[in-house]
């Protein structure tokens, strides 16, 4: 594993520590200088380990990147020392599955894995309610606009927070989907395979469909469907929860389909 060093004035602050203002009450002060950062995280895992304590990391949008695996390759280390330290990551489906597969780093297969979950439709719309001061009919749109998606929850409410309004307007939505096509869609769309993209096309027609309808419609057969399939769902682009039947699970993911193929056009995939 690469040893990173960190500048002298890194070093300066690492020979004296003080985290009691954060409740933890720890203290490192005039030991002896360390020679890099993955020996000063093994001087204070060995302090917090001495008091009984634990630490817990959570990394959020996590990619493949060199520090990343730097830090996944320490934290191993760690944990082979038996040392109390837990991580929560989170991410887009196709960057979890690089960090995983990542050299050395195979050991995250065994981690647990949990998909995220919607959030709550009615704490959602009292929140619109109570917050920006809607009417229920109005909270109740907009929360099935989110489709309980964390990130379209929160753009959703400053947009309309910041339009001052009590309807739910076109420019409104135009910032949404300006929102989730930049932040969130071109990145996942730019990771489907042509022949995943090709399928949404089709999937994108109806607010759901069976499984049969869209072979019919393509002219597919079902074994040439079931890794499409398997991986839309494993991306979480697609919700197969209903025997039989598919559906968008993206909010507002159908709009963007049909942009990208009116700009892209439907050839691909046959």
């Amino acid at each position: 594993m690469k040893r990173t060093r960190p500048t002298n004035a890194g070093l300066r602050a690492l020979r004296s520590l003080n985290l009691s203002k954060f409740g933890i009450g720890l203290n490192i002060s005039g030991v002896n200088p360390v020679s890099s950062i993955d020996a000063a995280l093994e001087k204070i895992m060995a302090e917090l380990k001495k008091k009984g304590l634990r630490l817990l990391v959570t990394i959020d949008e996590v990619k493949n990147s060199e520090y990343m695996r730097d830090f996944i390759q320490e934290f191993q280390l760690l944990i082979r020392q038996d040392m109390p330290i837990y991580l929560i990551i989170a991410g887009l489906y196709n960057d979890i599955e690089s960090l995983e597969n990542a050299d050395h780093l195979t050991f995250l297969l065994r981690a647990e894995r949990y998909e995220m979950k919607p959030l709550n439709y009615t704490i959602i719309k009292a929140d619109y309610e109570k917050t920006l001061g809607v009417s229920r009919e109005v909270a109740e749109c907009m929360a099935a606009m989110t489709g309980g998606y964390a990130f379209a929850y929160q753009a959703l409410g400053k947009y309309m927070w910041e339009s001052g309004r009590k309807e739910i307007s076109d420019e409104v939505v135009e910032k949404l989907d300006e929102a989730l096509s930049e932040k969130v869609y071109e990145k996942i769309w730019s990771e489907l395979s042509p022949r995943e993209r090709w399928y949404m096309g089709f999937i994108v027609k109806k607010d759901s469909m069976p499984v049969s309808e869209l072979l019919e419609i393509t002219g597919k057969k079902k074994n040439e469907f079931s890794v499409p399939r398997h991986m839309l769902i494993k991306k979480g682009v697609i919700d197969a929860s209903k025997r039989g039947v598919i559906s968008v699970k993206l909010p507002r993911f159908r709009e963007f389909v049909d942009r990208q193929l009116y700009y892209e056009g439907e050839a691909g995939y046959p």
